[in-house]
């Protein structure tokens, strides 16, 4: 399911008046076209925490939400199990990151992969620290495949 056929199929099914206002949007890329937190942030002035490893993707986001850097928080970190830095791989037809293609990055050494970059890591604990996940209204997680590794991570951490 496509990034916004999967939001709008939430705002359909559920009152978002009753959720708390605020989306932690973990892998938030661009911030705006491959992100579930736009419409959000945008429509609906919630509050917003966009966490996305590569800082060109996390730049646009920037630009995107210039207007609302007074509910807007960004971290320019991967979530894994501790704080520090971690070797990117990028998808070879993604060159330097900057696309917003979905052949996505990794953790892993990715086949084929020229490209790579140093980003900063931030660990579950950190995480939680940072945000009350008892005030969150939507968790999305976009993280190339380590999406069940970091929600188990958030639980096992609050």
């Amino acid at each position: 399911m496509s990034h916004g056929a999967a939001l709008s199929y939430l705002l359909k099914s559920f009152d978002i008046t009753k959720l708390q206002p605020l989306v932690v949007d973990i892998g938030a890329a661009d911030g705006k076209y491959t992100s579930n937190s736009y419409p959000l942030i945008m429509d609906h002035k919630w509050h917003g925490v966009l966490i996305e490893p590569q800082e060109r993707q996390l730049d646009r986001a920037r630009a995107y939400h210039k207007d609302h850097l007074d509910r807007v928080r960004f971290f320019p970190s991967a979530i894994c199990e501790q704080d520090g830095a971690a070797t990117l791989f990028l998808h070879p037809n993604d060159g330097d990151g900057t696309t917003t293609s979905n052949h996505g990055s990794s953790l892993l050494p990715i086949p084929g992969s020229r490209v790579q970059t140093t980003i900063n890591t931030m660990s579950y604990n950190s995480l939680v620290d940072v945000v009350d996940f008892d005030t969150v209204g939507l968790l999305s997680i976009d993280a190339e495949g380590y999406d069940m590794e970091i929600l188990r991570g958030i639980f096992e951490a609050t």
